[in-house]
């Protein structure tokens, strides 16, 4: 994974450099070694360096924690909700993120139904989870300044025996759907279910549901349902065919994912530097940083069409 990483950022310098830019480079191993990052630290001060891509580890992220260097770091795959207090660059949206933007576009809506005063045509958030855990939260994050009426809540135990109410819901309602739990056997359930009824229903998801969840293609092609991403990657795309066939050329070998967030991270990174560049959609993943900190919240959304998760407008 490292190696890949690696790679990926070396082919984004090249792109750099074939520019007429300047991009000078060192690279060491850690080996996710504490004594062994402890000796890269020490040779920093000789070398001021402008970022420092890595480590992968976020354990050894957590070593610069109020170091000189914490905000230089860019933590590029790490999930670890902890490593927003080093200063570092975080490239991970967090969930969260997804989460406030899939309230935001229930609550703008509602408001353009309500403009036309049929309170019939106002659809209503229809949340499904469990109730405990990061699940819980979720559901009342979701639920928070929403009045009552416009929402149909449905928490489950360990059982999931709840999930049977959907085959019920009232079918005169067009439902925002939400599930709140991440597992792909929880998440099939609540869509068996309400493939059991007649509901009208849109499923708001999050890409920790929809991508490298084990969830095969035609379980979308049969749901209307928006995914909340900052990861994807559209193989059909100039962009992408054109970077696959260059890290052939350079490397003799297929990226893999690992290579192309690497790719992603460095080429974003150094727009930064270079021009102040802010927001980004690279290969595989975007980047927005707001001025107020260094937590990546880039969300998009796109929409299962003709086998691709086509990108929402």
């Amino acid at each position: 994974m490292a190696f890949s990483f690696r790679q990926g950022v070396e082919y984004a310098i090249k792109d750099f450099q074939e520019r007429g830019m300047v991009v000078e480079h060192l690279s060491f191993d850690t080996y996710n070694n504490t004594d062994t990052l402890k000796q890269v630290q020490d040779k920093l001060a000789g070398i001021q360096p402008n970022i420092i891509l890595g480590p992968v580890y976020s354990s050894r992220v957590m070593q610069f924690k109020g170091n000189e260097w914490a905000s230089r770091v860019v933590s590029p795959l790490s999930k670890n909700e902890a490593l927003t207090s080093t200063g570092a660059w975080i490239s991970i949206v967090h969930e969260e993120e997804m989460i406030n933007a899939i309230k935001a576009d229930y609550e703008y809506a509602v408001q353009l139904e309500k403009v036309d005063s049929i309170k019939a045509n106002i659809p209503k958030l229809l949340i499904v989870g469990l109730n405990q855990g990061k699940s819980r939260s979720k559901g009342l994050k979701l639920r928070e300044n929403i009045a009552s009426t416009e929402v149909v809540l449905i928490e489950n135990d360990g059982s999931w025996a709840a999930n049977e109410a959907l085959t019920t819901l009232d079918t005169a309602v067009k439902y925002k759907l939400v599930i709140t739990e991440n597992d792909p056997a929880f998440v099939l359930d609540v869509i068996r279910n309400l493939r059991g009824g007649n509901a009208n229903y849109h499923w708001l998801a999050t890409e920790y549901q929809i991508f490298d969840n084990g969830l095969v293609n035609n379980v979308f092609a049969r749901e209307e349902v928006t995914v909340y991403t900052s990861s994807y990657i559209d193989y059909q795309s100039l962009i992408t065919r054109t970077f696959v066939q260059g890290f052939r050329d350079m490397f003799g070998r297929e990226p893999d994912r690992w290579a192309i967030e690497g790719y992603d991270n460095a080429y974003f990174h150094l727009q930064r530097l270079l021009d102040g560049t802010q927001e980004y959609r690279g290969i595989k993943k975007g980047f927005n940083y707001p001025s107020s900190g260094k937590q990546n919240e880039y969300v998009e959304r796109r929409s299962f069409k003709n086998l691709r998760w086509e990108l929402v407008p």
